[in-house]
């Protein structure tokens, strides 16, 4: 059965596309050891949950930092000293998951149906970089074996140059090598050196993606001992931030966008038309509204801050508010569905 520290690794790979300076999931409350079989994903825990979760995974946190004691007159600590009692575990999702590539900002992008959307605000991952790392990987590999390694590095998330999949090149060459007592090669024979015809075969591999087409490689590739090379790479990948900003498939009144989305509350005129949308699920910043007020027609948020909106207000900016709660579901939904795909575990998405 699977712990908390289990689901927290599942959780933080998945969520590896943020820039790490930003908090990864960590536990709030409760210990990493605690065996997991059922999980809530949700907002905000506002109450002890039903259902008898094991661990409940929010994006805000029950206590604050600045607490200093333990005093149940307090609704959080009381709050939390509740769910100490019926033995659940409570786990923070951490403001990588509003940042990474699947993460809350990104999925209400999609869901609000913008193209291309890329970071808002872009951060520092590499000295003056704002973009994900890259990495060539080089193996060496048999020709009978060479599509069969390229299709699982692909299949990982290698190869991948803009709108194309499955980049690779190769160059053929010879490799030696002197089996040694105890090896099963797969050419060859115990005792005698070897020189076989194989190929170099180069593929771009984003940081993210890293170690799954490592792993891939290797399960693909038929030798006992593969050789293969990792470089880091002066290239700029994808650029790593906080929110997301895209266009619409089209011009859409600010009426009509708010009303699609069901929005909470719209600050601006009904009648204005909007295509480059700024968007951050959760509280929108000051810093997320200066950069939207920059580059886009309006913004779509969870909710905002008060220096946010004044922001918007001074820039003339409009705003459309969903809902801390709304905002981040589809991010939870994400988030979900790679859970339900470790065994044994039951998984669960409540706005509240």
């Amino acid at each position: 059965m699977a712990t908390v520290r289990d689901i927290l690794l599942c959780v933080d790979k998945y969520l590896s596309t943020a820039p790490p300076s930003l908090s990864g999931p960590h536990i709030h409350i409760g210990s990493l050891d605690r065996r997991v079989n059922r999980i809530l994903l949700t907002p905000e825990v506002v109450s002890p949950p039903s259902g008898g979760p094991d661990l409940v995974l929010c994006f805000q946190p029950i206590l604050p930092e600045t607490l200093s004691t333990l005093d149940e007159s307090q609704p959080e600590v009381a709050l939390a000293c509740a769910l100490i009692r019926q033995g659940v575990a409570v786990a923070l999702l951490g403001s990588r998951f509003e940042a990474a590539k699947g993460g809350a900002s990104d999925c209400l992008a999609s869901a609000i149906g913008l193209q291309n959307p890329a970071p808002l605000l872009q951060q520092e991952v590499l000295p003056n970089t704002q973009h994900e790392a890259l990495y060539k990987l080089v193996v060496f590999t048999p020709p009978e074996a060479v599509q069969n390694v390229i299709n699982a590095l692909a299949s990982a998330g290698a190869g991948v140059i803009g709108n194309y999949s499955h980049c690779t090149f190769r160059s053929p060459g010879t490799g030696t090598f002197l089996p040694l007592e105890g090896a099963a090669p797969y050419i060859g024979e115990v005792g005698r050196l070897e020189q076989a015809e194989e190929f170099r075969l180069e593929v771009l591999v984003p940081a993210h993606a890293l170690e799954d087409a490592v792993s891939a490689m290797l399960a693909a590739h038929p030798y006992e001992e593969v050789a293969y090379d990792i470089y880091l790479l002066a290239n700029r990948g994808q650029p790593l931030g906080s929110g997301r900003i895209g266009s619409l498939p089209g011009e859409e009144t600010l009426g009509n966008l708010a009303s699609r989305l069901n929005a909470k509350a719209l600050h601006g005129r009904e009648d204005q038309t909007v295509r480059r949308i700024a968007v951050v699920a959760g509280e929108a910043e000051r810093e997320h509204i200066a950069s939207a007020a920059r580059e886009a027609d309006c913004a779509v948020v969870g909710d905002v801050s008060r220096p946010a909106a004044y922001c918007a207000a001074t820039a003339n900016l409009p705003v459309v508010e969903l809902g801390y709660r709304e905002s981040v579901l589809p991010g939870l939904e994400a988030v979900a569905r790679v859970l339900r795909r470790m065994p044994d575990l039951e998984v669960s998405v409540s706005p509240r």
